[in-house]
């Protein structure tokens, strides 16, 4: 028999039989559905650093994009 302690992530989440009737809202479950979470995950196993170094990487990308966004707009 398989336990389902052992699968659980140690955050805070609560497996679907555990959520109250307020927080199982049927939209909520159909974009549960489509959700991924491996990048999140991945995202969490970062150090403080890394997050920082991606936030710098990720707003040096955009910034090339904003001369062009502007242009467009003229």
């Amino acid at each position: 028999m398989k336990s389902t302690a052992s699968n659980a992530p140690t955050s805070g989440y609560k497996p679907d039989s555990e959520l109250t009737a307020e927080a199982s809202d049927p939209v909520l479950e159909l974009f549960k559905a489509d959700i991924d979470f491996t990048l999140t995950e991945k995202n969490l196993r970062l150090t403080t650093d890394e997050r920082a170094q991606q936030l710098v990487n990720a707003t040096r990308f955009l910034g090339k994009f904003r001369p062009l966004v502007t242009q467009t707009k003229r």
